[in-house]
């Protein structure tokens, strides 16, 4: 009999927890603001890093060597499919 009745009682109480856990957590999209919550980036000037490649150094056999600075440096990308 307390088989039964523990049966009866898991059948009864289990989806009670459910419903709840359900009712607390609204399905939807989140609920629009009309004020703005962030504000917008503004560009700032910041010194170069301390830290970076040493000059010179070598990946998979090929030595390289850093610019002292990156005045006048020009390089276009090549993008696959582009002629």
């Amino acid at each position: 009999m307390t088989r039964v009745a523990l049966a009866v009682i898991l059948l009864v109480v289990c989806p009670l927890e459910v419903a709840i856990a359900q009712s607390v957590l609204p399905d939807g999209a989140p609920v629009s603001h009309t004020k703005r919550i962030w504000q917008d980036a503004v560009p700032q000037i910041e010194p170069a890093p301390t830290r970076g490649n040493r000059s010179p150094y070598r990946v998979k056999g090929q030595t390289y060597t850093v610019l002292p600075t990156a005045d006048d440096y020009v390089e276009e990308a090549s993008h696959p499919g582009m002629a």
